[in-house]
C-alpha cells in the first residue's frame, strides 16, 4: 500500500490582511481538495517577513497544516521572491517529505528534488 500523498503548498499568496479574490478562491480550492482527499496531507508554508500579525485563513480540515517559515533579514530585499522559491521552499519540501510542491504564484522553484506544479490565475 502506498503512503498518503504529502503536498507542500507555497502559500505566501494567502497571507494577506484583506482577502482578495485570488486568496478566497485558492483557500476554497484547498479546503475542497482536503475534504475530497482526507488521506492526503497539505502543508502550507508562508514567509515570516515581520514580527507582525499573520493573516492566514484558518482551515477546519485536519489534514491541512500551516507552517510559518522564518526568513533571515538579508533575504527580505528585492530578491526575496526568487530566494524564497529556490531555497526556502525546496528545503521545506525536503523537511516535510513532500511528494509534490504546489506554487501558488505562477512561478515554481527552479531546482528541486520534488515534482512541482505552478498555479496560474487568469
Amino acid at each position: 500500500m502506498r503512503a498518503p500523498l504529502t503536498i507542500l503548498v507555497e502559500a505566501a499568496v494567502l497571507n494577506r490582511a484583506r482577502p482578495t479574490g485570488v486568496q478566497r478562491h485558492f483557500a476554497g480550492l484547498l479546503a475542497a481538495s482536503a475534504r475530497l482527499r482526507p488521506d492526503w496531507r497539505f502543508v502550507l508554508c508562508y514567509p515570516a517577513l515581520s514580527a507582525g500579525q499573520a493573516h492566514m485563513p484558518s482551515f477546519a480540515e485536519p489534514n491541512i497544516r500551516v507552517r510559518r517559515l522564518p526568513v533571515p533579514a538579508e533575504l527580505r530585499a528585492d530578491r526575496f521572491h526568487a530566494l524564497w522559491l529556490d531555497l526556502a521552499i525546496p528545503a521545506a519540501a525536503a523537511w516535510h517529505h513532500a511528494d509534490l510542491v504546489h506554487a501558488t504564484t505562477y512561478l515554481a522553484q527552479r531546482i528541486s528534488m520534488v515534482s512541482g506544479v505552478a498555479q496560474v490565475q487568469v
